[in-house]
């Protein structure tokens, strides 16, 4: 109940965020992504289409698989000069991935 109450009260304060309830903590970002059903190399790419939509020192989550995208995407977001601010396991073999846009 304090879940829902929670979220109801972060909809009214952060409208634009509205559709937070289809993933749990993607309110804490600008944008969220999952491409947990994407191969690679859709995997980055479908990640750089959306940092290339941000604007410098917006975040994005964005969900992955383990595996390649796992091993590559992050290191993909490095070399194009963004942030990793943190990888987290949501569940097994499932990870979010939090950027900020840096350049």
């Amino acid at each position: 109940m304090y879940l829902v109450l929670f979220h109801m009260v972060c909809n009214i304060l952060m409208p634009k965020q509205a559709n937070f309830f289809q993933e749990r903590n993607a309110f804490l970002s600008d944008y969220f992504i999952d491409i947990t059903d994407k191969m690679c190399p859709m995997t980055f790419v479908k990640t750089k289409l959306l940092v290339e939509r941000m604007e410098i020192g917006q975040t994005a989550d964005v969900r992955l698989r383990d595996g390649e995208p796992l091993a590559n995407v992050p290191q993909a977001l490095r070399e194009i000069g963004q942030e990793i601010v943190a990888l987290i396991e949501e569940e097994p073999g499932i990870w979010r991935l939090t950027l900020k846009k840096a350049v």
